[in-house]
C-alpha cells in the first residue's frame, strides 16, 4: 500500500478520495485550525483511524530546514521501510 503525506489538507476531501482508492494517508498538515478540526471530526465519524504520523497544524514553512525538516525526513524514511511507496499530495493553499 502506498503511503501519502498530505499538505494543505483542508477538511480532507482530497485525502478521502485517495483513501478510497487504497492509499494510506500517514501525515496530515493543515495550518487553518477549523479545517483541521473538521478533518479530524469527519474521520472519526467515518471510523477512519488517525494518520500514523499524526496531524500538524503549523505552517508548511517549518519543514524547510532545521529540526522539523529532519523529523519529516525521518518519517518519510520510516514510511519507506518495508518497501512502501511514498507520495505527497496537497490541496490548493
Amino acid at each position: 500500500m502506498a503511503k501519502i503525506f498530505s499538505f494543505f489538507s483542508g477538511a480532507g476531501f482530497l485525502d478521502l478520495g485517495f483513501g478510497h482508492e487504497g492509499f494510506q494517508v500517514v501525515h496530515v498538515n493543515e495550518y487553518y485550525g477549523p479545517f483541521l478540526g473538521a478533518y479530524k471530526h469527519s474521520r472519526g465519524r467515518l471510523g477512519i483511524p488517525p494518520p500514523e504520523y499524526g496531524y500538524d497544524n503549523r505552517s508548511i514553512t517549518v519543514f524547510h530546514d532545521g529540526r522539523e525538516a529532519r523529523q519529516l525526513g525521518s518519517k518519510i524514511k520510516d514510511a519507506r521501510a518495508g518497501g512502501s511507496l511514498v507520495g505527497f499530495i496537497g490541496g490548493l493553499p
